[in-house]
């Protein structure tokens, strides 16, 4: 078992029912330390949200932390979602020193399977981006 990932959730302050929502979402999910990270607003909302990512990662660095999980404040766990199988995808991005792990999931059918969920739900791309591979595609 892995110890609680520190999980920063992208919130614009204003949007108090999304920041209701997810700490609902995260309600005892204790592989998550949640942090509610303020948006940075910019006029170009992808900006904004680039800017918000920077400046968790450079916390993050100034803190120590080994890695951690963004998500964005909209974010709903599938019911087919099982910790003990993120925890080993976790653990095996570690042991190969992934630096970027990111996951969007879908319903949407494909020939893939995920390693976070059962077979009927996937998620759509899975990359990973190591100092000696570059970046790798996993379906």
């Amino acid at each position: 078992m892995i110890k609680a990932i520190a999980t920063y959730v992208i919130n614009l302050p204003s949007r108090t029912d999304r920041k209701t929502h997810i700490e609902k979402e995260f309600y005892n999910q204790d592989e998550f330390d949640v942090r509610i990270e303020p948006a940075i607003r910019h006029k170009v909302g992808r900006i904004g949200l680039w800017d918000t990512m920077k400046k968790i990662i450079s916390d993050a660095s100034e803190m120590g932390l080994d890695y951690v999980l963004i998500c964005d404040d909209d974010h709903q766990f599938s019911s087919l979602y099982n910790r003990e199988n993120f925890e080993k995808c976790i653990e095996e991005a570690i042991e190969k020193k992934v630096e970027v792990l990111c996951g969007e999931e879908t319903d949407f059918p494909t020939p893939y399977k995920d390693k976070f969920l059962d077979n009927s739900e996937i998620f759509r791309d899975l990359y990973i981006q190591t100092r000696d591979l570059g970046i790798l595609e996993i379906h």
